[in-house]
C-alpha cells in the first residue's frame, strides 16, 4: 500500500491540530480571549474540542495501512520512534506552557495566554512533522535492509554449494540448506558443533596451519574430507576466508562426483594404455610433422622395430619407398580437412606397409585426428592382414577349384586347371601326380615364377614307375595328408641327389601340403602345393582345404575312369552283339528257305503243315529279336538313322491296323481306327513310324484279354499330328508308368511277353522324329499311348537322312 500522506489526510491532520490547539487555549485560559481587529471572538467549548479530537483521530486510524497511521502502527524503527515520542511530542508543549504561564501570573505578566496557546501549538505541530518525517525516512531505510537481507538470505539458502559460517573459534554459527543435505544433518544440529568435529582426526593439523594463513587475508581454495552424519565421508572443494567482522566463511562444494569420474578417466586413460600395450593391433601417433610419438607393443610385433627405435622418426619408414609420397599426401590432406577419421588407402584396398626386414606385408589402417591443447594428434590403427587375405586366396582357390572339378570324362584338362588356379594366390608351385592304372606316374606341375617352372618339372615330372619317383618315398609321398611348415629345403635336398639340388635351391620353398587322392580305398596320386613366403607357412586350414580339393579330385579321376570302363564294356557289348547277329543270320535265313521248301515234301507225303508254320514263326521271331537288339544298340551309340519324307498320316495308321489285323483275329480282339478324313502329312520315316504302330499295337494285343477292343488314332494339332494306340486291357499300375520306356523293362512275365525292348526302341524312334511319347493307365481300365510327329515343313518330296540319338 502507498505509504505516502495523502490529501485527505491533510485536511484530517489540520482538523486535529486545530482542535488541539484550541485545547490548549482551554488549558492556558486564553479561550474566551480570542481576538481579530479588537472584536471579541467566541471560542470553541470544551467538549467541541474533544470531540473534534476524537472525530479526526478515528478518521486517521480508520486506514492503518496507509499514510500516517501506517507510519504510527509499523513495526519498523520510524514506527518504534512516533509511539515512543509522540506522547510526548503532544503533552510537552502545554506542560511549558502552563509552567510558563504560571511563572508570569506570578511575575504579573498579563495577557500572555494567547501567546502561549500559538506558541504550544506551533511547537507540538513543528515537533509531529519532524517525527512523522523521520519515522518515513527510519522506516523506508528499514524496508531497504530488510528487502537486502531477505535477497541475501535467499542467496544463502538458494546456493548449490553449502555454505558454513563459522566464528575464530571454529564453531559453526549459521549455514545454509545445501551445507545441510550435503551432511545429512538439520541446521539445528550443525551450528554449535566445531569445523573438527566434521573432519578427520588427521586434518587437525591441517586445518591450523589453513586458519593461520587465512587470518593474513588470504583466501584458500583446498579440498578437504567431511564425515556425515552416518558416518560416511565426503570429498569437498572449500573456498575459505576471515570476514571483516571475525567471522570464518567457507563455501564448500561437493566434489565427489568429480573424483568419480577423474577416477573412471584414470582409469579409462590406465585401461586404454593397457588395451594399446596388449593390442595385437599397430597403434601409431603422428604429431603434425608425421613423426612418430607413440608406438605401441602391437607394433613392435607387427613391424618388429623396438620402441626405441622408431620414436621421433618419420612415418614413412614403416611404407615402401614407392608409396611414401602418396601416404605422406593423403595424410597431409586429412590432417587439413574437417574429418576426424577414415581409412587410410581407402578406394585402393589393403595398404602394403614394411617391416624391419623389408619384407612387404598387407595392411589395413584406419587414421583419426584429435585436439589437444591446441596440438593435433594423428593416430594411425593398422592390423596385418597377411592371415585373413590368405585365408580369403584360399577360399577363393577352393570355390574355384571345386567348380572345375565337375564330372567330366576329361579329368586331365580340369587337374590342370586345378594346377593353373592354385598357382595364382594359393600356392607358388602346384604338382599333381597320378598313378595310371597299370601302375606307372604321371606329373602336370605349375608355378607362379615362369623363371621357376623349369626347376619345379626337373624335379617332380620324372618319368617313370611310383617306385621310381622320389615323392612317394618321402614324407611328401605318404599315403595321409601331410602338412610340413619349416625346414623344408633341408628335408627335399636330403631326398634328392646331388644333380638336383640346385633344383631344389630355386624353388626356395618354406612349407608344403601333400593332399592324397584317394577315392575307394584307392591311391590314385597327390596334390603337392609348395609356398616360398616364409612369413605366412602353411596351416591346418589350408590343408583342410587342399584335402577337399583333392577328395574332389579323387572323385572325378574315378568317376571318369569308371566312365571309360563302362564305355569300353558297351563298345565290346555291342561288337560282339553285331557279331552274333551277323553270324546269326546266316542259319537263321538257310532254316527259313528250308522250312519254305519243306511244304511240298509234306504235300507229298499228306504229312501236316503245322510244324512248318511253327519253325516259320519261330524263325520271325528270332529275326525280329535280333532286329530289335541292333535297334537298341544304334539307338545308345551313334543313334537311329531315320530317312524323312512328306508321309500322308491317315496312311500310316490304315497300313499299321492293316499289318496287325491278323495277329488281333486270332487273339479276338477288335482292332478298329479312329482317323479323320483330313490329315496333313508328316515329315517322318514311313518304316519307322509303322515299327512305332507295330510295337504298340502288338503290347496291346498281348495285354488285352479276348473279346477287348484296341482302337489306333489320330488328330490333327496345330504344327504336329497327335498319333494314339488304345486298348481295354489289364492296365499299368501308377508305380510302373515312369519305367514303361526303360530299356529291358517288362511289368509283368506273360506267356506271350519278350524282352522289353519295344517300347524303348518306339520312344527312341518318336524322340529322333522330334516328337515325344508317354502313356496314360490305370489297373483294370486298360492303356493309351501316344506320341506326337511333326508336320511336314517341305512340300518336294526329297528325303533327309539324319541319325537321332
Amino acid at each position: 500500500p502507498d505509504s505516502r500522506l495523502r490529501p485527505s489526510e491533510v485536511l484530517i491532520v489540520a482538523g486535529g491540530l486545530t482542535g488541539f490547539a484550541a485545547l490548549l487555549a482551554q488549558l492556558l485560559g486564553a479561550g474566551e480571549r480570542y481576538r481579530v481587529g479588537g472584536e471579541s471572538v467566541i471560542g470553541m467549548a470544551a467538549t467541541t474540542v474533544l470531540a473534534m479530537l476524537l472525530l479526526c483521530v478515528g478518521l486517521l486510524l480508520e486506514r492503518p495501512g496507509m499514510g500516517v497511521t501506517q507510519a504510527l502502527v509499523s513495526s519498523g524503527p520510524g514506527g518504534f520512534l512516533l509511539r515512543r515520542l509522540l506522547p510526548a511530542a503532544l503533552v510537552t508543549p502545554a506542560i511549558l506552557g502552563i509552567v510558563v504561564k504560571q511563572a508570569s501570573t506570578a511575575l504579573g505578566l498579563s495577557d500572555v495566554s494567547i501567546a502561549l496557546a500559538i506558541l504550544a501549538a506551533g511547537l507540538t505541530l513543528a515537533g509531529l512533522i519532524m517525527l512523522v518525517i523521520t519515522a518515513f525516512s527510519l522506516n523506508r531505510w528499514h524496508e531497504a535492509l530488510e528487502t537486502a537481507l531477505r535477497r541475501t538470505e535467499e542467496l544463502f539458502e538458494q546456493a548449490s554449494d553449502g555454505v558454513f559460517i563459522a566464528d575464530l573459534d571454529g564453531r559453526y554459527t549459521d549455514v545454509n540448506s545445501a551445507g545441510c543435505r550435503m551432511l545429512g544433518y538439520s541446521r539445528k544440529e550443525l551450528v554449535g558443533r566445531t569445523i573438527m568435529d566434521l573432519i578427520p582426526a588427521e586434518d587437525i593439523s591441517r586445518l591450523e596451519d589453513s586458519r593461520a594463513l587465512l587470518l593474513q587475508g588470504d583466501v584458500q581454495v583446498s579440498e578437504w574430507t567431511m564425515r556425515r552424519k552416518d558416518g560416511s565421508y565426503l570429498p569437498v572443494e572449500v573456498s575459505a576466508k576471515i570476514l571483516a567482522d571475525g567471522r570464518w566463511q567457507g563455501m564448500v562444494r561437493d566434489v565427489s562426483e568429480r573424483k568419480r569420474l577423474e577416477g573412471a578417466l584414470r582409469f579409462s586413460e590406465a585401461k586404454s594404455t593397457g588395451i594399446l600395450s596388449v593390442s595385437l593391433d599397430a597403434f601409431i601417433s603422428l604429431d603434425e610433422g608425421q613423426r612418430i610419438t607413440m608406438f605401441n607393443d602391437g607394433a613392435e610385433k607387427i613391424f618388429h622395430y623396438l620402441r626405441s627405435e622408431v620414436l621421433g622418426r618419420p612415418f614413412d619408414i614403416l611404407l615402401p619407398e614407392r608409396s611414401r609420397d602418396t601416404h605422406r599426401r593423403q595424410i597431409a590432406q586429412f590432417a587439413a580437412s574437417n574429418e576426424t577419421a577414415r581409412r587410410l588407402g581407402e578406394g585402393a584396398g589393403a595398404i602394403v606397409a614394411l617391416r624391419k626386414e623389408s619384407e612387404e606385408f598387407p595392411a589395413e589402417a584406419a587414421i583419426s585426428k584429435l585436439e589437444v591443447d591446441g596440438a593435433r594428434i594423428l593416430t594411425i590403427a593398422l592390423r596385418d592382414v597377411t592371415e585373413q587375405r590368405h585365408a580369403e586366396m584360399a577360399q577363393r582357390f577352393r570355390a574355384e577349384a571345386l567348380s572345375v572339378l565337375t564330372p567330366t570324362p576329361d579329368y586331365e584338362h580340369a587337374l590342370n586347371k586345378v594346377a593353373e588356379l592354385a598357382v595364382r594366390e594359393f600356392a607358388d608351385h602346384c604338382v599333381v601326380c597320378i598313378i595310371e592304372e597299370d601302375g606307372a606316374t604321371r606329373s602336370t606341375t605349375a608355378s607362379r615364377d615362369p623363371a621357376r617352372a623349369w626347376a619345379c618339372e626337373m624335379l617332380f615330372s620324372t618319368p617313370g614307375h611310383q617306385s621310381d619317383l622320389w615323392i612317394f618315398n618321402t614324407v611328401l609321398g605318404s599315403s595321409q595328408p601331410t602338412l610340413l611348415k619349416e625346414a623344408l629345403p633341408e628335408l627335399m635336398s636330403a631326398t634328392f641327389n646331388k644333380k638336383h639340388l640346385w633344383a631344389v635351391r630355386a624353388l626356395v620353398p618354406k612349407s608344403a601340403i601333400a593332399a592324397p587322392l584317394v577315392s575307394r580305398n584307392k591311391l590314385l596320386g597327390r596334390i603337392i602345393l609348395l609356398s616360398a613366403a616364409a612369413a605366412r607357412p602353411y596351416g591346418p586350414d589350408d590343408l583342410a582345404v587342399a584335402v577337399e580339393v583333392a577328395e574332389r579330385a579323387a572323385l572325378s579321376i574315378d568317376n571318369a575312369r569308371l566312365y571309360r570302363s563302362a564305355r569300353r564294356a558297351i563298345e565290346a557289348r555291342d561288337d560282339v552283339l553285331a557279331i552274333v547277329a551277323h553270324d546269326l543270320r546266316s542259319p537263321l535265313n538257310t532254316i527259313l528257305l528250308q522250312a519254305h521248301l519243306l511244304p511240298q515234301a509234306a504235300g507229298a507225303t499228306g504229312q501236316s503243315r503245322e510244324p512248318l508254320e511253327v519253325i516259320a514263326r519261330a524263325v520271325k521271331r528270332m529275326s525280329s529279336l535280333i532286329n530289335d537288339l541292333l535297334d537298341v544298340t544304334q539307338l545308345e551309340s551313334s543313334g537311329l538313322s531315320i530317312e524323312r519324307y512328306n508321309v500322308p498320316a491317315r496312311q500310316i495308321i490304315l497300313d499299321a491296323i492293316e499289318a496287325q489285323r491278323v495277329p488281333a483275329s486270332a487273339a479276338s480282339l477288335d482292332l478298329r481306327s479312329e482317323v479323320p478324313d483330313e490329315l496333313s502329312t508328316v515329315w517322318a520315316d514311313r518304316d519307322r513310324l509303322l515299327q512305332v504302330f507295330e510295337n504298340l499295337i502288338g503290347n496291346a494285343i498281348k495285354f488285352t484279354k479276348p473279346g477287348g477292343q484296341i482302337v489306333a488314332g489320330a488328330l490333327q494339332r496345330p504344327g504336329d499330328v497327335l498319333f494314339w494306340v488304345s486298348d481295354t486291357g489289364t492296365g499299368i499300375a501308377p508305380d510302373a508308368l515312369p519305367h514303361i520306356f526303360d530299356r529291358f523293362w517288362q511289368e509283368r512275365k506273360t506267356r506271350r511277353s519278350g524282352v522289353g525292348l519295344g517300347l524303348r526302341i518306339a520312344k527312341g524312334i518318336v524322340e529322333a522324329h522330334g516328337g515325344q511319347i508317354w502313356a496314360n493307365s490305370a489297373p483294370g481300365l486298360g492303356a493309351t499311348f501316344s506320341f506326337t510327329i511333326p508336320v511336314s515343313l517341305k512340300q518336294t518330296g526329297t528325303t533327309e537322312n539324319i541319325s537321332a540319338a
